[in-house]
């Protein structure tokens, strides 16, 4: 993977999700399906697949890229062979073996973040990705907060769903802090709403959430 290739959503929405220093998600429910969310719109804004009758996600190509895990994900797509909807595939995806890992593992090939693991009740290992490089998130965060503070009339679409995804999955805070973030919940929601009905930004965040919702009526899964 090239050190200084175009960040994927998912992990755009890892980096989002980790606590710079401590190197574990913020919040404790919802970043599987939020890296789930993301790897599909990730397909969708591509073009590798669109959405049919139903919001099934259809193949439209199948081909390679630089992040193994995505292309896993198509695959798994193409060799599907009844289509399956949105939230399924959410639901799905975020059950994959070590999604939160791999995708760290990503990152951590450019040096964005580092590998490390962590004692827990002095038995238990951790696996830990404190951030190692600050620019790329830096930058993430301040692409957010123009939409978010300014009346910026041009949203991009990439940026809509990243936008879309960390603000319903409650990732935001961290970014813009939580009074400034309670003062924009118009501006925020508006544009979202305004831009994102009937769009990729829309549909994966609502079926994101949708499986979120399932997720916390069944027996949690703890993943290592």
């Amino acid at each position: 993977m090239k050190p200084n290739a175009e960040l994927c959503l998912h992990e755009e929405i890892l980096l989002l999700a980790l606590h710079d220093r401590k190197g574990v998600p913020i919040v404790g429910i919802g970043t599987l399906q939020a890296l789930a969310g993301a790897l599909l719109a990730e397909l969708l804004l591509r073009g590798n697949v669109h959405l049919g009758a139903r919001e099934a996600v259809e193949l439209v190509r199948l081909e390679t890229s630089e992040d193994a895990l995505l292309d896993e994900c198509l695959e798994s797509i193409a060799q599907q062979k009844k289509p399956k909807n949105l939230r399924w595939w959410v639901m799905k995806l975020a059950q994959r073996r070590e999604l939160l890992h791999r995708t760290a593992a990503g990152l951590c090939e450019r040096g964005i973040l580092r590998a490390d693991k962590r004692k827990i009740l002095f038995f238990f290992e951790q696996r830990i990705y404190p951030e190692a490089n600050a620019a790329p998130e830096r930058a993430l965060a301040e692409r957010l907060r123009e939409v978010i503070l300014t009346g910026t009339p041009n949203v991009d679409e990439r940026t809509l769903v990243l936008l879309s995804l960390a603000y319903k999955t409650n990732l935001l805070k961290p970014v813009v802090g939580a009074a400034k973030l309670r003062d924009r919940k118009k501006r925020i929601e508006r544009v979202i709403e305004g831009e994102a009905l009937g769009r990729v930004a829309g549909k994966v965040t609502e079926a994101t959430q949708a499986a979120i919702l399932v997720s916390t009526c069944v027996v949690p899964i703890i993943a290592s």
